[in-house]
């Protein structure tokens, strides 16, 4: 029987740039927020090694570690002391505890799915693993790495037996420490290496470690983990690095891969000298602490034998939904979350922010409602402003009004003082007939004695020139002379 636990993990493409893994400078938020410490668990052999993590507001964790030897002959007490007496650096406070197995207590199978299976991931990998059962009769827990490259689904499915998870479980509940997670320490180191290499799709990477009297090695193509195997070490020296070399070309040979070909030879933890030196004859060696180069573990006495507990730790301590991040452990065996333990600390956080905000908000927001009282008195006098524009418009068109009636009066009264000017000039014995005023243009029409005087007459008067005759005069018969004169009015300065 299989538990069901739908837990599926997509790659990461960009792992490389989260967290702690971008180098010294690394700014991410997730330094400033209040974690619990994390207590990393490593099973080797019939020892746990220890690796603490304690985050810092701001700054990298600290760590350090430690070992329990012979640790299933102890009593829960006793194994509770040794935790204790461990996280006495704590002050008290409670870790969250992840636990590393050993690649031999667990079996990986490769799947590849068709891209049509991201529609039903769920049920076409619990599919496969009823298809891998190697038993009716025994529970398996189960997590996958699902891995999208787009033409098909490469998936990674790893099965613990429930007797293996129970029995860590139970212990740790019974110590006082229950776990929170339980993955595969191989695969921690691979999620540790995946955020620290930013392009690996055109390399092949071997990871090689040492697992007490095991040698645990994985084949990466790019991010794809294509192959991991857990190798008991039954003999010494030479022999043992032949059979650990034989044991690799086999791999290569069943992944039709060709020796030297573009491959990394990566070093998870301690391994032995001959067997190290067997690698080289593979590819170019690098430690696996070296290729991370990050500052959550600074170089320190014992790293190296307890970089295995360092990786599950540290996997804890990054989040679940990232690449190779697993969890084994059943929903019913994990312990219940207690949300409000940091809710004092996330009030007053928030208070501060808050402050600060309200501090740093304060002049632009002064700015502000002295602005809009500005905006709203100038609004005030613009409109008070328009009324007087208004009024002056108006003011300004009677003005015009009240100078065309009076040019209008001015040219209407213009006509009768000519006349009256031309009644005065004119003699007893002539008389008109015809008077006209046009645009200042006069036209006189009429009779006299002697029409000649007439000329002079108007000549001298201030208020015409240009005066002349329109034309002959001519006599009738009672020897009166007819006449027509022309003249204009002088405008006035």
């Amino acid at each position: 029987m299989f538990s069901r636990r739908p837990a599926f993990i997509k790659m990461d493409l960009a792992l490389w740039n989260v967290g702690w893994f971008r180098g010294h400078n690394s700014q991410a938020m997730s330094r400033w927020i209040p974690r619990r410490p994390v207590l990393g668990v490593e099973v080797d052999g019939t020892s746990l090694l220890l690796a603490c993590l304690k985050p810092g507001l701001g700054r990298a964790p600290v760590s350090y570690f430690g070992t329990i030897s012979d640790f299933a002959a102890l009593s829960p007490e006793e194994l509770r002391a040794k935790f204790q007496e461990f996280l006495t650096p704590l002050g008290g406070e409670e870790p969250v505890v992840t636990l590393g197995l050993p690649r031999h207590e667990c079996m990986i199978r490769f799947l590849n799915l068709p891209a049509a299976a991201k529609k039903s991931l769920s049920e076409a990998v619990s599919l496969q693993v009823e298809m891998y059962k190697p038993t009716d009769n025994e529970t398996f827990d189960w997590d996958t790495v699902i891995i999208d490259e787009q033409q098909h689904l490469a998936a990674a499915l790893v099965l613990a037996p429930r007797t293996t998870v129970e029995k860590f479980a139970n212990l740790f509940l019974r110590a006082g420490y229950p776990i929170t997670r339980i993955t595969v320490t191989q695969f921690a180191q691979l999620n540790l290496f995946l955020r620290a290499e930013p392009a690996p799709q055109d390399k092949r990477f071997l990871l090689v470690d040492g697992r007490n009297q095991d040698v645990e090695f994985a084949l990466l193509e790019g991010r794809k983990l294509v192959y991991s195997r857990s190798l008991p070490l039954v003999r010494d020296g030479a022999a043992a690095a032949h059979d650990v070399l034989a044991e690799i070309q086999q791999a290569f040979s069943s992944l039709r891969w060709k020796e030297g070909e573009n491959l990394v030879v990566l070093v998870g933890g301690e391994l032995p000298v001959p067997i190290e030196l067997a690698l080289g004859s593979l590819g170019p060696i690098e430690r696996l602490k070296e290729k991370i180069r990050q500052r959550a573990l600074p170089e320190q006495g014992g790293l190296q034998k307890y970089w295995g507990a360092a990786a599950v730790a540290l996997s804890a301590l990054v989040g679940r939904r990232r690449a190779y991040s697993l969890n084994l452990l059943p929903s019913e065996f994990r312990p219940p979350r207690r949300h409000s333990r940091y809710l004092i600390t996330y009030a007053l956080l928030f208070t501060n922010a808050v402050l600060l905000l309200a501090l740093g908000l304060r002049v632009p927001v002064q700015n502000y409602v002295l602005l809009r009282q500005y905006q709203k008195e100038i609004a005030g006098v613009k409109v008070r402003a328009d009324e007087m524009r208004g009024l002056l418009e108006k003011e300004r068109a009677m003005r015009e009004e009240l100078l065309a009636l009076d040019a209008l009066q001015q040219r209407g009264r213009q006509p009768l003082d000519a006349l009256n000017e031309i009644a005065k000039k004119l003699p007893q014995d002539a008389w008109l007939n015809i008077f006209s005023c046009k645009k200042g243009q006069i036209e006189l029409s009429g009779s006299a004695k002697a029409a000649s005087p007439l000329l002079p007459l108007f000549q001298s008067s201030p208020q015409f020139q240009d005066v002349k005759f329109n034309g002959a005069l001519t006599q009738d018969a009672t020897g009166a002379e007819h006449f027509r004169l022309q003249m204009k009015l002088k405008e006035k300065p």
